[in-house]
């Protein structure tokens, strides 16, 4: 019996448009991706996700060695376009209600930097009402696939892992979220997604 829907954030609610953020700020749209390749293709911006190190001391270790114009663009990005690089999609609001008016309750676990978590939640997020629950890696310290990130949700909100489904992007986080006796789903489009999510549903009705 599935009871509880457990969602990642970005690119599964949220839409992550790091370059598009720039260039509608009129920055350069070849400049704007390479800034992004040398930020987010970076492993060093996990440490964001982590939350352990100052988001000052990431910022610096992503810059280094890098032409002067990429550090530029890097700048930029952290300074004017990563407050607007995520925004819900379509389907997003209405998905979340559809789930709560069946008795589903809604859980978020995600890969998140805390700083940018409380600046989203203020001007992105259009969901959080709908939540009954989250776990933020970067509010913790803990990051998926570490097993520690799954049961603390579990723990923190007294959910059965047979009873829960889990939503993510990232093959990882899928297997991780399956050695932990979470039914989850890798998520690669709403259409794909939202399938399998009640073939599941349907073959585990709630009561």
């Amino acid at each position: 019996m599935i009871r509880n829907i457990v969602f990642d954030v970005g690119s599964v609610l949220m839409q992550v448009r790091p370059a598009e953020a720039m260039t509608d700020l009129g920055f350069d749209k070849d400049k704007a991706e390479t800034t992004i390749k040398a930020t987010l293709g970076n492993p060093v911006w996990r440490e964001l996700d982590r939350g352990i190190m100052q988001k000052e001391d990431v910022f610096a270790a992503l810059k280094k060695g890098l032409a002067p114009e990429i550090q530029a663009g890097i700048d930029f990005f952290f300074e004017k376009a990563v407050w607007n690089f995520v925004k819900p999609f379509p389907y997003t609001r209405n998905w979340l209600a559809s789930l709560k008016e069946r008795g589903y309750k809604i859980f978020l676990l995600s890969n998140y930097p805390a700083w940018l978590w409380t600046v989203n939640e203020k001007n992105a997020f259009n969901f959080l009402d709908l939540i009954d629950g989250k776990v933020v890696s970067g509010f913790e310290q803990l990051i998926k696939p570490d097993p520690a990130i799954y049961q603390l949700l579990l723990s923190r909100y007294s959910l059965s892992a047979p009873e829960c489904v889990f939503l993510d992007d990232m093959a990882e986080n899928v297997i991780g979220a399956r050695k932990e006796g979470i039914n989850a789903i890798q998520f690669e489009s709403f259409e794909q997604a939202n399938g399998q999510l009640e073939e599941i549903l349907k073959a585990q009705p709630a009561k």
